[in-house]
């Protein structure tokens, strides 16, 4: 009677296994369709058409890819952590060089919430005494050159 019951129980965890391997597992990120915001886009176009045909402008860069710390052991990692899950909005750089020319960043109305305004300041900060060139610009439904006038010549430099 013994010999029956091993092909059954076999055959019962076969089945488990391949129902298990069936199902795809669910995953826990969603893909984002759009990188950037409608107020985002709507200086993005007005810039692009804006800025000299030398210049690129790069969307949403990370803080760590144009900063770096200098510090050492655990004073490198609190250094590094204030700034790996920051981005700039805007990076225009040099095309044949890929220096990077200038930093911009749209302020909206979420700039007045108390985080966001020390994220800004320790920003602001950093960019002033490492010598990188940070522009604001608030958002508007319509830019107009005077609101990047001082941009284009900064970079014309």
């Amino acid at each position: 009677m013994e010999l029956y019951i091993i092909p059954i129980v076999l055959f019962i965890v076969i089945f488990i296994i391949a129902e298990l391997l069936k199902k795809t597992p669910t995953s826990k990120y969603e893909k984002i369709s759009f990188l950037l915001n409608h107020s985002e886009l709507t200086f993005y176009k007005f810039l692009k058409d804006k800025v000299p045909s030398n210049i690129s402008i790069m969307c949403k860069v990370r803080l760590i890819d144009i900063v770096k710390p200098v510090s050492k052991g655990k004073a490198y990692l609190v250094d590094k952590n204030r700034i790996i899950s920051k981005h700039i909005d805007f990076v225009l750089i040099d095309n044949n060089t890929s220096e990077i020319k200038a930093l911009i960043e749209l302020n909206g109305s979420s700039h007045e919430r108390f985080n966001r305004k020390r994220r800004d300041t320790f920003i602001n900060e950093l960019t002033k005494n490492i010598n990188l060139n940070l522009f604001t610009i608030k958002v508007k439904s319509q830019y107009e050159l005077n609101d990047i006038m001082k941009i284009l010549e900064f970079i014309k430099k």
